[in-house]
């Protein structure tokens, strides 16, 4: 082992599981807490997407705590929370990994109800509510309880202080368990996520479509266009923002899972292990990236978003007015044209409900 340990490839495994590892964590933590913080304020409360990502910034965080946090502690001082005791064993276990799919899940529920809005406008108030929302976090969280609540019965804390599966168990997760958590946490939520976001894109163009088709009889309407496909775009680009990044960020550490590490690297020398241990430290640190980059995303996508955070940190009073500006100018608008826009065809009327960061 001495061999392993003076590999460069180890050592730089060392430093990114003390110095990176904590910066993710760090810096992923903070973003979660501004994200909750800004998707709580008052004009963001009636979005049913705001809802989802204030959940999603606390399911992150989560994972963050038991996950990220957890790997420096033992990177850093070299103890496992896992094995303090038979409690810890059990306990961490359940929450990280119910942390990971609720965290996942979350993203997929929050795509669905932007299908609905996008798809069905004039019926996106009817079914893409706050109350929806909820019952679909709870109806999240019992699912998931129930998946990973065996590690309450898999798991055991040995005579060697080490937390591990139970001996009736190997078989359990090496055979299935690695199946149904790449599954549950990658694979199907991933092929979900595209085709949910290819959804939400191809309607998004086809009402674009139709609205420069009618654009020569609503000649009043010009500047709304150019303000809807602006808002549409950045709409858009968040969505394959945030899908592409979670594929990008998980499936590696899927993959590997998987695959298992003895068809890849072949351990009887020093240098393949040192591979492997590097290689396995930069997974998980790009697993932990996903969990911690939402803030960043919303921020580079969603002008709402950067307003809101901007009011919430640095002038609320400028804010107000600007709030107050726009209300006026809204309803004036609607003043303006609501003979027209009650001409115009169901399409017409995703303006309302598809700018939502």
């Amino acid at each position: 082992m001495n061999e392993v340990y003076s590999d460069p490839q180890y050592k730089a495994a060392k430093f990114l599981g003390k110095y990176l590892m904590l910066a993710v964590f760090i810096i992923g933590t903070v973003g979660n807490l501004l994200s909750f913080l800004v998707m709580v304020r008052k004009r963001m409360r009636s979005s049913t997407t705001a809802f989802y990502m204030a959940c999603l910034a606390v399911a992150d965080t989560l994972v963050l705590l038991t996950g990220c946090l957890r790997r420096w502690i033992l990177e850093v001082f070299e103890v496992d929370l896992l094995n303090v005791n038979t409690v810890a064993c059990h306990s961490v276990n359940f929450l990280q990994y119910l942390s990971f799919d609720i965290a996942t899940w979350i993203l997929v529920a929050m795509t669905i109800d932007r299908v609905v809005v996008v798809t069905n406008p004039l019926k996106a108030y009817r079914y893409s509510t706050r109350a929806r929302a909820a019952a679909s976090i709870v109806i999240l969280i019992v699912l998931f309880v129930g998946l990973n609540s065996h590690f309450f019965f898999t798991t055991e804390h040995n005579e060697r202080n080490i937390c591990t599966a139970a001996e009736q168990y190997r078989e359990f997760y090496v055979a299935i368990w690695s199946w149904i958590d790449a599954v549950v946490y990658s694979f199907l939520p991933f092929t979900l996520l595209l085709l949910l976001n290819i959804i939400i894109i191809v309607s998004i163009m086809k009402a674009n479509g139709r609205k420069r088709k009618m654009s020569s009889q609503f000649q009043n309407r010009r500047k709304s266009e150019q303000s809807h496909t602006l808002k549409t775009s950045r709409l858009t680009a968040m969505l394959l923002s945030i899908t592409f990044a979670f594929i990008l960020l998980t499936a590696p550490s899927m993959i590997v899972h998987i695959i298992r590490e003895q068809a890849i690297f072949d351990q009887s020398q020093p240098s393949n292990v040192a591979k492997y241990i590097l290689t396995r430290q930069v997974l998980r640190l790009t697993l932990y990236l996903n969990h911690s980059i939402n803030f960043f995303l919303y921020c580079v996508a969603g002008t709402k978003f950067r307003r809101e955070l901007a009011a919430m940190i640095c002038c609320p009073r400028v804010d107000s007015q600007h709030h107050k500006y726009v209300t006026r100018t809204s309803m004036a608008s609607i003043s303006a044209y609501g003979a027209t826009s009650q001409s115009m065809p169901q399409s017409e009327t995703v303006d309302s409900v598809v700018n939502v960061v």
